[in-house]
């Protein structure tokens, strides 16, 4: 083992003791918890907890977690059942923690229980904790409650050890009306009548099964009105459940395709899933999918879909949710991290779980091409910034782990588990997964382990070929030299980095395992020195065959251009293609390589003939991406612009027209409806947009199919905004039953570029009586699409900071997400300066990582524009798109 390698791992074991640990002086082995919910009046809870407790080290006090709640009774009980005196509870609000202090010292090993009474609310919590959720009916409001306990918010539910390695049994029960159907991890055992205490009214209790050993982060329970339904296509129950005021049947796709998932985890991964149920809620306003172990929860929009009234793309975002979903059944609740430094054990595995099994749940989703052109270019673009942080990275209390819910954990992680799995054969790896998750069943585990695993079955030293991918920030650029007379190409790797000139880290030399395309076929080799000399055929070759490497690609201009044209000739998978238009766009974007943005231009002119729904989504981020960069040029410039746009994908959409026919499958709805989209000076597919948006007005809702709908609201309110035409949009974000269609017209209210419809969108979006926590984000995104938008918003955000943030709700790194959305489009120096400024006066520590991505995008931005800015308008003009 090196020096050097050595050196990263004491280093890492140190950072790893500065963790914000509980002591270790006790350990929980099981919970016994009751909850009572008053979702009529007050909107409180009660609850008694009782934890029985190992104690490892002599102690005279006992410290857990708690937060926002009141704890009323507080009794320690000897294994005899005889009292322990208690002196004093002392609360630690920066740590939101509660420490029992005993009147005697307890030696070990011996066994406690802790048992508190407490109080809670269901308000307020932002969708973190224990919350409320509306139900309409009729007009009138009614509540459901439910959890969201990830990352550190069970302590907001009850006293616990809220630490992912801190597992224990749990026997939970809810007390509510008889009406109610009450839910929690486990199947219901015991239904008991219960007069409640505050009031007297006659209440139930339900009881449910003992969980297995479990972090308490996916414990779950709801309570409400529900329907469900149900399947036995999976050896266990399966159902899905709604409230009463939405269509339960919406849910059929999501039920039958989670069995087919459930029973595709267990025979690929040869571990079965242990509980007796599985369970799948959708829960209004909710913020995406929590993979609580038998109950997982959905925002409704994720999980019901109406067969008649649901666009391609919603389709294939609930099927990518609930698969995901399911992964985390085995990665992170089967084995769980030891800590939150290790998520992407949960979080990249499950990604990569999910993009393996469509190629069984469904062989025609291009699942790879979607996700080279979506995730790996999240991640290789957050990875490129200074501020990005390692897969592995150390987290010290509560308030740091909601920033690593990012592009790197998910994205990165589920990269490099792809690239591994190139390397080691699919076979190899997924029998060393499946090791790994034997090995570590109902427990915990950290990266080692996997390592250790994955060199068991394989015979190589996988720790050593991936540590520095996980425990060091960042990926390589190979800047490839080309040599006629040796028929061959000089390789040397530095880490890239998307801002110009930066050389921090530039040290770190990543093991590759090269696979090259060329006329004689596919070469793969070993790349673990800074440069290395290949023999290649000139002709023709692509290094990172399939996008399957973590790295960018740099080549000459005239490479390139050559590369493309091989593209349009049919020698390049649609992954290539894809990273050919995505490493063109970083290198000219970064200035430091060859590559400019005319070549880059010149370059997607190419792409007029492509096919691929996948490739023509990354050519489309391409060109917005140069549109946003380019938003304060002057007039001609941006006409230009968007000229070259218009003729480039007006081609395209000509060929695929926006008629869908019964048998179109996912992918080529999804493309007729991107190329509408796009194709936003397109006179032909205006004059259509107005055309169905009339008949639409006059109360046809079938005149303009629902793949298109939002790129037709976007057309008529980006080219002739009006308050009717606004008003017409936002009818349909009244009816809630119509969920694909309101989510449409909540997105689309942002395209209106006036300064009075685009202060009511904004407004709007923080009406928690009609935009839900999960919704914020969709109604102002569009609006920070287009140069008045992205400025208007910036400027509300500045006066409204704070309710801002509280309706973008409470889930993972939702403060950094509205963050982001905010500020990562601004693209001049004046801006940035202003998003410096402003924020100088904040606390950030709860995005504080967002917050200075966003700031290096900005500048980027600017930079790239004031560098190429003469150049583009010259290649516009002498390429005539100046006409």
């Amino acid at each position: 083992m090196s020096i050097e390698l050595l050196s990263r791992r004491r280093d890492w074991g140190t950072r790893a003791s500065e963790r914000e640990l509980l002591p270790k002086n006790v350990r929980p082995v099981r919970y016994e918890l009751c909850l009572e919910p008053d979702l009529d009046e007050s909107f409180d809870f009660v609850g008694t907890v009782v934890i029985d407790l190992y104690v490892v080290q002599e102690t005279s006090s006992i410290t857990l977690h708690s937060l926002d709640l009141e704890i009323l009774e507080t009794d320690v009980f000897a294994v005899d059942g005889t009292t322990i005196n208690v002196k004093s509870l002392a609360f630690d609000k920066s740590k939101e923690t509660v420490t029992v202090h005993l009147n005697q010292s307890i030696r070990a090993p011996a066994k406690l229980q802790l048992r508190h009474k407490f109080t809670g609310s269901l308000v307020d919590h932002h969708g973190a904790g224990f919350f409320r959720s509306p139900i309409q009916d009729s007009g009138a409001v009614r509540w459901m409650a439910s959890t969201q306990f990830e990352p550190t918010a069970a302590r907001r539910a009850f006293p616990c050890f809220d630490e992912p390695a801190l597992k224990a049994r749990f026997d939970i029960s809810l007390v509510a009306p008889r009406h109610l159907t009450c839910l929690s991890n486990m199947p219901v055992t015991k239904v008991q009548e219960f007069e409640a205490l505050s009031t007297g009214k006659k209440m139930k209790k339900v009881i449910f099964a003992t969980t297995p050993a479990m972090s308490t982060y996916i414990a779950c329970f709801a309570v409400g009105e529900l329907n469900f339904i149900e399947t036995n296509a999976f050896r266990i129950p399966v159902r899905v459940y709604a409230t009463k005021d939405k269509n339960i049947e919406h849910g059929r796709y999501a039920l039958d395709l989670a069995a087919r998932a459930l029973e595709h985890f267990e025979k690929t991964f040869d571990v079965p899933f242990p509980l007796p149920k599985m369970d799948l809620i959708a829960i209004p306003g909710g913020q995406g999918g929590m993979e609580n172990w038998g109950l997982v929860t959905f925002a409704d929009y994720l999980l019901l879909l109406d067969p008649q009234n649901t666009a391609a793309q919603a389709w294939q975002h609930v099927a990518s949710m609930v698969v995901h979903e399911l992964a985390h059944q085995w990665f992170g609740n089967i084995v769980t991290m030891e800590f939150w430094d290790a998520l992407w054990l949960n979080e990249g595995f499950a990604t990569w779980a999910e993009i393996h099994a469509w190629q069984s749940l469904d062989p025609t989703w291009p699942t790879w091409q979607i996700f080279t052109v979506d995730q790996y270019q999240d991640a290789l673009n957050m990875d490129s910034d200074l501020a990005t942080h390692p897969i592995e990275v150390p987290v010290k209390r509560a308030g740091d782990i909601a920033q690593i819910f990012d592009a790197i954990s998910y994205n990165k992680g589920c990269a490099i588990l792809h690239m591994l799995s190139e390397l080691l054969g699919e076979r190899v790896f997924l029998k060393g997964v499946s090791l790994h998750l034997k090995r570590h069943s109902f427990g915990n585990a950290k990266t080692t382990d996997l390592w250790d695993a994955l060199s068991a079955v394989s015979g190589k030293d996988v720790q050593s070929m991936m540590e520095v991918w996980t425990r060091d920030p960042g990926y390589p650029v190979l800047q490839v030299v080309e040599d006629a007379a040796d028929g061959s190409i000089t390789i040397a790797q530095n880490r890239f980095f998307q801002a110009e000139k930066a050389q921090k880290g530039t040290e770190l030399l990543y093991p590759l395992a090269l696979k090259i395309r060329h006329q004689n076929g596919i070469s793969r080799k070993q790349l673990s020195s800074r440069k290395t000399q290949i023999e290649m055929p000139l002709g023709f070759y692509k290094v990172n065959a399939d996008q399957s490497g973590f790295y960018r690609v740099a080549y000459s201009s005239e490479r390139f251009l050559m590369l493309a044209q091989n593209a349009k000739d049919g020698l390049l998978s649609a992954e290539d293609r894809i990273g050919l238009v995505s490493d063109a766009l970083a290198l000219a974007s970064n200035g430091s390589y060859q590559v400019t943005t005319s070549t880059l231009l010149a370059l997607l002119e190419r792409f007029d003939e492509e096919t691929s729904f996948a490739v023509w989504k990354q050519v489309i981020s391409v060109l917005s991406t140069i549109l946003e960069a380019w938003s304060y040029e002057s007039d001609q410039t941006i006409t230009m612009l968007r000229a070259f746009k218009t003729r480039l994908v007006s081609k395209a959409l000509a060929r695929n027209g926006w008629e869908f026919g019964a048998g179109d499958k996912w992918v080529d709805q999804m493309l007729k409806a991107r190329l509408f989209a796009a194709a936003t000076n397109d006179p032909t597919s205006n004059e259509a947009a107005e055309r169905m948006f009339k008949a639409y007005s006059n109360g046809d809702k079938s005149a303009i199919n629902l793949n298109i709908l939002e790129a037709v609201f976007a057309k008529v309110l980006g080219n002739d905004p009006t308050q009717e035409k606004y008003n017409t949009i936002l009818e349909g974000c009244q009816d809630v039953s119509d969920i694909n269609r309101r989510q449409i017209c909540l997105k689309s209210l942002g395209y209106a570029q006036t300064d009075a419809l685009m202060s009511q969108t904004l407004e709007l979006a923080i009406k928690p009586e009609i935009v839900t926590r999960g919704e914020m984000v969709q109604v102002i995104e569009p609006l920070t699409g287009h140069a008045v938008g992205k400025a208007k918003a910036w400027e509300w955000f500045k006066a409204n900071i704070k309710p801002i943030l509280q309706a973008g709700g409470g889930a993972p790194g939702a403060n950094g997400r509205v963050i982001s959305l905010f500020t990562a489009k601004l693209c001049s120096r004046e801006q940035w300066q202003d998003v410096r400024d402003f924020f100088q006066h904040q606390n950030t520590e709860q995005y504080k990582t967002y917050l200075e991505i966003s700031l290096n995008k900005i500048l980027g931005r600017a930079v790239w524009v004031e560098r190429d800015r003469d150049e583009v308008h010259a290649w516009l003009l002498k390429n005539g798109y100046g006409a």
